[in-house]
């Protein structure tokens, strides 16, 4: 996709779609990707969407850019409330919740290459619900400045590795709960240093 001309939602049943500029999908579009099917940020490009969902087929695939860490896709929230995505994210690229984005990732095995951040989301944000996700980090590695992060029922969030340490920096909310959910950094880990910033464990989840 190049400009973006309509409006509304967008169902990707099957296939791949390509976004292959910055403004190749209206920022407010409810996005649904069903099994099988493929959202695709193309290297270098910087895509913006209101909400990420399973399709009414089953759950498929983003891939945030392929080997450009530059890559970003925003979910800047719009009237579809909370939603909710079993399916995959991976790439090089980063990821970002913005404004009322509320989602939830219950699928195993997305790992990005770049950074997540959660800004500006003060009603939003992002749960891993019994899934996984791993993020490399780019530079800033796990950032949450606004909104609520959460890893509940055996969810994981892996930050960086031994070999390529990074970081987790809350100046929101931060909840690990339930048996199994397991937040790991390597690198630095700062409440409360750029905003007041709380951490919440309960239930058997671990910080390590």
């Amino acid at each position: 996709a190049g400009n973006d001309s309509y409006a509304g939602s967008t169902d990707i049943s099957a296939g791949a779609l390509v976004v292959a500029s910055n403004t190749a999908t209206p920022g407010q579009t409810f996005v649904t990707v069903n099994t099988g099917a493929t959202l695709a940020i193309a290297d270098g490009v910087s895509a913006r969407i209101g909400s990420l969902a399973d399709g009414p087929l089953g759950s498929g695939t983003v891939l945030i850019g392929l080997i450009d860490p530059a890559t970003q896709l925003t979910i800047g929230g719009n009237s579809a409330g909370s939603t909710t995505f079993s399916g995959t994210i991976m790439g090089a690229g980063s990821l970002t919740l913005s404004d009322a984005a509320s989602l939830t990732l219950t699928g195993t095995g997305s790992a990005i290459g770049g950074d997540l951040e959660l800004c500006n989301c003060s009603t939003g944000g992002l749960t891993i619900d019994g899934g996984s996700l791993s993020v490399a980090g780019l530079s800033m590695g796990v950032s949450v400045f606004g909104g609520t992060l959460a890893v509940t029922n055996g969810g994981t969030l892996q930050i960086g590795t031994s070999s390529q340490p990074s970081n987790l920096l809350v100046a929101s909310n931060m909840t690990i709960t339930g048996p199994g959910s397991t937040v790991t950094t390597s690198g630095f880990t700062g409440f409360g240093i750029f905003g007041p910033g709380t951490l919440t464990i309960s239930n058997g989840g671990m910080l390590v």
